[in-house]
């Protein structure tokens, strides 16, 4: 990822999630989210199968629960979405196994040891997040059961556990390459231990070495060294524990007497104090969260991604505009060549849908923001060109196209396609923008002519009304905004246009603002909080210009130029949509 001069940042969810374990009733489907601001602490959304001495592990947007026994050992798996708190089944995974541990990173959850039908084990499974595919992955150097694990963006601990009695053994995980190599020997062995940690250190907590321990050992991922830490303040095992980039949450866990007792470990300082209680007692839980494992409590996402196009033939091009010192770098490719598609996305992924290669296709293109990678994403439900995407921190809406008013609506956890409310007019070569809560979908041309016609999408229920026509009927604008307002730009009326409309969400008002710099259509947008990068398009001939619109008092100046000039690409970016700062 390119970050260039002051960094912005966006927000994830910041919460823990302890989830399953055996309390009062026994084994228990029950979740409960610790808000790490406020220590606040709530019930959330129930498991799909009660099972306790399972393992948690996720990334940003998602937290997989994995294993157990239910009371016979289980391979089901369960998918926590963070921003939804929306629980559905997951892979299972390749065996049934309980009293394991997991850790991963952006892309995968590593879960490993633990207890099979043929005893203590050294398996590991990769389970990754963007398709929820399990493979095996490499065995450990030791098979033991109770182990637990944390780690970074590189490489995950699993640490202590039971060979018939407590042992301080580690095995380091490095997910390039699925390497495992011994790593350096707990303070204490032990078991029924939890472990969390940030990018530079974990911190193993608690557990059993014959009687409950307090015992913590910190694991400095440089140089593999391990000291004590600070020790917990009640002696438990059967805990879980999570975290962000500041602190861990230990909670839960057994004394001999279930327990909703939580230990806050600040890594910096080594210090110890109980947080708030969890509302259900039990032990055998587990936990996870979109800032454990190094992933936050931010990420790093400065810029917009313009993407596809045509430069005479479709091109796969995409250009990365960091919008702190407007600078201009090529990314990674999209998996498929179009001109005429459309983009949208949320925090983490730019979702580019549609367009044409000698037709219109239905081919999507998934790419991550934080590390630069690009898969093919589910097709939307027809081939369309000339379409307009918008969408919210859950799901992208593509509308229009090919003189049609179907709508697709893309569920980015899961990439799930379905088809949408139908807009208002059928048209193509229309633009879209939006906020949290709707989405405006404007201009383009239908068999009529150009139209200065609006839908207002409301993500909530999925209806559709008109909304406030644009102050210039023209085809084959852009539009990007912020969480008050959106910018119609460009376009072609009777000839190239420079023409601005600013469409003001609450009351549906369109007023006059300010041209652009150069006229032209075929153009891209995409943007922040405060500003708005139009890019590429056609003057008569392909250009790679770009102007930033600022909101705030409607000014416009040229920005950077793009690395190719080119013809209806398509734009998005962590920031548009009033998804971040």
């Amino acid at each position: 990822m390119f970050v260039i001069g002051i960094i912005e940042y966006v927000t994830f969810p910041v919460f823990g999630v302890f989830g399953g374990g055996n309390d009062s009733g026994g084994k228990t489907t029950y979740t409960e989210i610790y808000v790490y601001s406020s220590n606040g602490v709530a019930a959330s959304t129930l498991l799909g199968v009660q099972r306790y001495w399972l393992a948690a592990t996720g990334n940003q947007t998602e937290g997989i629960f994995a294993g157990g026994v239910t009371p016979s050992l289980s391979n089901y798996t369960d998918k926590f979405v963070y921003s939804s708190k929306v629980i559905t089944a997951g892979t299972v995974l390749g065996e049934a196994i309980e009293e394991l541990g997991a850790a991963g990173n952006v892309t995968v959850g590593i879960f490993g040891g633990g207890t099979n039908s043929g005893g203590d084990t050294s398996d590991t499974w990769i389970y990754t997040y963007s398709n929820d595919t399990v493979v095996a992955g490499t065995a450990l150097g030791e098979g033991r059961d109770y182990t637990s694990a944390t780690g970074n963006q590189t490489e995950c601990i699993f640490g202590g556990g039971a060979v018939g009695s407590g042992v301080n053994y580690t095995d380091k995980y490095t997910y390039s390459g699925n390497v495992v190599v011994e790593g350096t020997n707990l303070g204490v062995g032990r078991y029924q231990l939890a472990s969390t940690g940030n990018s530079t250190e974990g911190i193993f907590g608690g557990g059993n070495t014959g009687s409950y321990s307090a015992y913590t050992d910190k694991y400095v991922y440089s140089g593999d060294v391990v000291t004590a830490g600070t020790v917990l303040g009640l002696a438990r095992g059967g805990l879980a524990a999570t975290g962000t980039s500041v602190l861990g949450v230990f909670g839960g866990g057994t004394t001999g007497t279930k327990q909703v007792y939580t230990d806050i470990y600040t890594f910096s300082g080594d210090t110890v104090v109980a947080g708030t209680n969890l509302t259900d007692a039990r032990y055998g839980l587990g936990a996870c969260s979109s800032t454990a494992n190094g992933l936050g409590p931010t990420i790093p996402i400065t810029y917009g991604l313009f993407g596809g196009g045509t430069t005479g033939t479709p091109v796969n091009y995409t250009d990365i505009y960091t919008y702190t010192g407007d600078t201009v770098a090529p990314g990674t490719v999209l998996s498929y060549s179009a001109n005429y598609l459309a983009a949208t996305g949320n925090v983490t992924e730019g979702l580019f849908g549609g367009g044409s290669n000698g037709g219109g296709v239905a081919t999507t293109s998934k790419y991550i923001y934080s590390t630069n990678i690009v898969s093919a994403g589910t097709s939307i439900g027809e081939d369309l060109y000339a379409l307009a995407a918008a969408g919210n921190a859950t799901a992208g809406v593509f509308g229009g196209g090919s003189i049609t008013s179907d709508t697709w609506v893309y569920t980015y956890s899961g990439d799930t396609t379905a088809a949408g409310t139908a807009l208002g007019n059928a048209r193509g070569y229309l633009a879209a923008t939006g906020n949290q809560t709707e989405g405006i979908f404007g201009g383009g041309l239908n068999g009529g002519g150009n139209v200065k016609y609006t839908d207002k999408y409301t993500y909530a229920g999925s209806t559709v009304v008109q909304g406030t026509n644009l102050g210039d009927a023209r085809n084959i604008l852009a539009a990007t905004g912020n969480v008050t307002e959106g910018i119609f730009s460009a376009g072609v009326d009777i000839a190239y246009t420079s023409t601005s409309d600013k469409y003001t969400y609450s009351g549906d008002t369109v007023t006059t603002g300010t041209i652009l710099g150069l006229p032209r259509a075929g153009l891209a947008a995409t943007g922040a909080s405060a500003e708005g990068i139009f890019g590429a398009g056609s003057t008569g001939s392909n250009t790679a210009y770009t102007d930033k619109y600022v909101y705030s008092g409607d000014t416009v100046t040229a920005g950077t130029v793009l690395g190719e000039a080119r013809y209806a690409p398509a734009a998005c970016s962590a920031k548009a949509n009033a998804l971040g700062g």
